[in-house]
Formats: structure tokens, C-alpha cells, sequence
């Protein structure tokens, strides 16, 4: 995830992404135009992995401030999904791409709201 947030910066710095955050509907655009494999390279699931990496890092920071521990790179129970440390980004990516797909009638919710129920689906608590 680091590296793909090193990328990210480069390119923002570079004036290749634009300075505005995608809204919305373009959050949900982009991840859902991502291929459906783990080669995938191009600038939608960069820009889609990025959004990914930002959400798990600000629900670490929610896990932490409310006292609440995580072990690792797992995320716990507290937020109602949990991954090991060997999840990628981009198998997190897919996820959120299948979840979307499968649920057009939630389309106009904010990414963030999608994106949580998508790990919570994806990645139940054992």
C-alpha cells in the first residue's frame, strides 16, 4: 500500500492526476472500470486503490483513537471486517468492484458507505 500511495503522490506532484478529489460518482465509476484481474495497472486502479488505501488508513486511525487495538495488518472485529496481512490492495480493489456491480440499486450512497460494506461482505469476522 505504500508504494501505492508513494506512486499516488508522484503523480499528483507531477500534475498528471487532477488537483480536485473525484466526487462520488466518480469514486464509484472508476473502481467499478477497474479490470477484474491483479495485473491491472492502468490509472483507474491506481487512482481506485488509492481511494482503498486512504479509507483503511483513516478507520486505522478511528480503530486507534477510540482505544480500540489491531493486531498487525489486521483489521478487527471492532469495524466489522477482518483480512490478514497477506490481502493486497488490489484483492481489496475487486472486492469493492464486485460489490458495486452487484448492487446498483446503492449507487448514489457515498463510496465510503459502499466500500465498508463491501469488506464487511467480503471479509466477515470469524
Amino acid at each position: 500500500m505504500n508504494r501505492v500511495r508513494a506512486m499516488l503522490s508522484t503523480l499528483a506532484m507531477s500534475g498528471a492526476l487532477p488537483i480536485q478529489a473525484a466526487g462520488s460518482d466518480e469514486i464509484t465509476k472508476l473502481c467499478m472500470s477497474v479490470r477484474s484481474d491483479l495485473l491491472d495497472t492502468s490509472q483507474s486502479m491506481t487512482m481506485c486503490a488509492g481511494y482503498v488505501g486512504g479509507f483503511l488508513d483513516g478507520q486505522a486511525f478511528r480503530t486507534l483513537s477510540s482505544g480500540t487495538v489491531t493486531k498487525g495488518s489486521e483489521v478487527n472485529p471492532y469495524l466489522g471486517y477482518c483480512f490478514g496481512p497477506n490481502v493486497t490492495t488490489g484483492q481489496l480493489v475487486l472486492v469493492f468492484k464486485k460489490y458495486l456491480i452487484a448492487h446498483p440499486e446503492t449507487l448514489d450512497h457515498p463510496p465510503s458507505v459502499l466500500l465498508n460494506d463491501a469488506l464487511k461482505k467480503g471479509f466477515r469476522c470469524k
